[in-house]
């Protein structure tokens, strides 16, 4: 890199590009290593994306200790990161998701990393907790997707096809246009059809992208496009009963009416990264998303149409011993639902047109100094003001506006080198979470005015080993999070949700990560085990819900523990690895009633890779859950039954199941 301190204007084209790449947008927060991060970190690279099949990611997440993934289909998902957002019933929440600088959690704080293809992810940083001021003080933390390879960038045309069970096939592809030291565009298209191993499971994915980079004289500009259209059946939960004898069943009631989502969407952020003077950089981001969604439920049929847009500009000021960040993010999102009824009754008949739009603000800014070279102090806050206006259509003019009281959340951190292969860390931080739309309101379509933000303040200390002479690494991390006015959904019938506020819990935990590279001769021959665990207790310190008192109680939806060993190894031509994972017991209600047990579950992939005519190939096969053990890939927390029907708790995961590709690079 040049020296900071020489004008930007007197420099080439190749230097301002290298100079750039460093913040560019390429990378949405610039760490100085994740040695050097004063928090909980963890990083999932481009050839790790690649151990599973082409299309699922929560293998890859749940290496990671604190994360977990739980998936019921390939459209419902739900991840928790040290127990944040378990208690939300079908979906992600509580985390935010970047892909480059486009916020992918939209306006109600719900996130779907599933939409977006393996294929158009280079790699991945998730900060854990409250950590990055940056993007929010969302409690459980963030996750930051990469759209750019530099492997797929060497390459001018890939194409990968692979076939599986249960009728599962999916293909990918990617040209680059472009690719030259003052830029690179690259297309990229990708799809996924299954006929599910349940009843009523069938699901058709399609994406295409398009994305680049471009030096324009002393700026940098980068963009990304996304389209995506899915239509994707749902069988749902079941009952103790069904998941025991026939976990390919739907449930009857949504097997019955055909239930499906179908969704269109389009993202587009367009992005300008430019030098100011000698030590000053200005990131600018301006973003937009559209989508239309259909989905055939058993009680109502839902039609959405959403569109929201925003900004975000980052201005970065960079010495020799300091660093400062200081920005704004400001999203729009405007949501239009009609609720159709679907007995014979009323069928086609409108119940309910209310749209939606919400308002989020965010001031943020990050401080980082280093008095000397081995100590590391960081300082950050975040200021959030988020406001509703929800307009009952059938009621006229009928509107409703409320903002929340704004939000102030600092951060401190700080991370020391006891020894070239030892590094201390610690922080502490607030964090929050604004409740959704639908959290909001209730059954009868008010807004509840009393319902507050989930707050929480998180500390942790940590440290950090490796040494490259004994090949072995080592990560462990401490936390101890406290929360209020946790944020619960109530459901009063089965088709009225809500959210209320439940009091104060506290969620306290173990992270280790440890590694060992048993051969590392040369990048084509090595041999590496990585094991990975967690630990926790997340409590109710006080709860009391129709005089029932939850106190000491475990927040149900969170394994009490994860464990995975890993094992990959490449000597040229073959590479392969194993995983198997343990996953511990959870609590299924509040009371604790109710418990699932304990599970193991093994994968292995291997693959062979050759070259012909000056492509290079690459053939492989795996298999997951090679065992064939029953499990639960995904709980429903206090579901409850209705009339005279059990309730389910209950996504079935997959039995054994094999796949296999080939993948040609040009």
């Amino acid at each position: 890199m040049s020296n900071p301190s020489e004008p930007r204007d007197t420099l080439t084209s190749k230097l301002t590009h290298q100079y750039i790449q460093e913040i560019s947008v390429q990378a949405p927060i610039k760490i100085l290593s994740p040695k050097q991060w004063p928090g909980g970190y963890s990083g999932i690279s481009n050839a790790q994306l690649q151990l599973g099949n082409a299309h699922n990611l929560q293998e890859q997440l749940n290496k990671l200790p604190g994360v977990v993934m739980q998936q019921g289909t390939m459209s419902t998902n739900r991840i928790t990161i040290r127990g944040i957002g378990s208690r939300t019933p079908y979906q992600t929440n509580r985390i935010k998701a970047y892909w480059g600088q486009m916020p992918l959690t939209d306006g109600d704080g719900a996130t779907a990393l599933e939409d977006i293809g393996l294929n158009d992810i280079g790699s991945m940083e998730l900060l854990k907790g409250p950590a990055s001021s940056l993007y929010g003080a969302g409690l459980g933390g963030v996750i930051l997707m990469h759209p750019f390879s530099q492997d797929g960038l060497k390459r001018k045309t890939s194409i990968k096809s692979e076939i599986g069970s249960f009728g599962t096939h999916s293909h990918h592809a990617q040209l680059n246009l472009k690719n030259t030291n003052s830029g690179n565009i690259s297309l990229v298209g990708g799809a996924i059809n299954t006929d599910g191993y349940r009843q009523n499971s069938t699901y058709r994915r399609y994406n295409a992208t398009l994305k680049g980079q471009q030096v324009l004289g002393a700026h940098y500009l980068n963009f990304l496009y996304n389209f995506l259209h899915l239509k994707g059946e749902i069988p749902s939960s079941l009952d103790s009963l069904d998941f025991k004898r026939n976990p390919k069943k739907a449930a009857s009631s949504w097997n019955n009416i055909g239930g499906y989502e179908e969704n269109s969407r389009h993202m587009l952020s367009l992005g300008l990264v430019s030098p100011i003077k000698s030590n000053w950089v200005n990131a600018f981001t301006v973003f937009a998303k559209t989508s239309t969604l259909d989905e055939l439920r058993p009680f109502n049929r839902l039609n959405e149409n959403r569109y929201s847009y925003g900004l975000r500009n980052k201005l970065t000021f960079t010495a020799a011993q300091f660093k400062a960040e200081v920005g704004t993010e400001i999203m729009i999102d405007n949501n239009n639902i009609s609720l159709l009824g679907v007995k014979q009754d009323n069928l086609g008949q409108k119940l309910n047109d209310t749209e939606h739009r919400r308002q989020t603000y965010n001031i943020f800014a990050l401080l980082e100094y280093q008095p000397v070279s081995k100590l590391v102090l960081q300082a950050a806050f975040n200021y959030n003001q988020t406001g509703y206006r929800t307009h009952d259509k059938d009621a006229g003019d009928d509107k409703t506006e409320y903002s929340y009281n704004p939000v102030l959340s600092p951060r401190l951190g700080f991370n020391y080198q006891l020894s070239p292969q030892t590094y201390v860390f610690g922080s502490m931080g607030h964090g929050f979470s604004a409740p959704s739309v639908e959290e909001a309101q209730m059954p009868d379509g008010s807004f509840n005015k009393n319902i507050k933000p989930e707050e929480g303040m998180s500390y942790e200390v940590g440290a950090r080993y490796s040494h490259p002479n004994a090949r072995v690494y080592a990560d462990v991390t401490l936390y101890l999070m406290r929360m209020e006015n946790l944020l619960v959904t109530e459901r009063d019938a089965i088709d009225q949700f809500y959210g209320k506020n439940a009091g104060k819990t506290k969620h306290q935990g173990l992270e280790g990560l440890l590694g060992w590279d048993m051969i590392k001769e040369t990048p084509t021959k090595d041999l590496n085990v990585t094991l990975s665990y967690f630990t926790s207790q997340n409590k109710f310190d006080t709860f009391v819900d129709d005089g029932i008192d939850y106190k000491n109680k475990h927040l149900p939806g969170i394994p009490r523990s994860n464990t995975s060993v890993q094992i990959t190894g490449h000597f040229k031509p073959f590479r392969f690895n194993v995983n198997h994972s343990y996953t511990g017991s959870q609590y299924l209600n509040d009371s604790n009633t109710k418990q699932y047990t304990a599970y193991h579950k093994t994968n292995a992939k291997a693959s062979y890779y050759f070259t012909i005519h000056k492509i290079n190939a690459t053939v492989y096969l795996g298999a997951d859950n090679i065992f064939d053990n029953r499990y639960a890939s995904m709980v429903v927390v206090n579901a409850k039954g209705f009339g005279n029907t059990l309730p389910r708790y209950y996504y079935p995961g997959l039995p054994f199941n094999v796949f296999g590709g080939l993948e040609l690079r040009f």
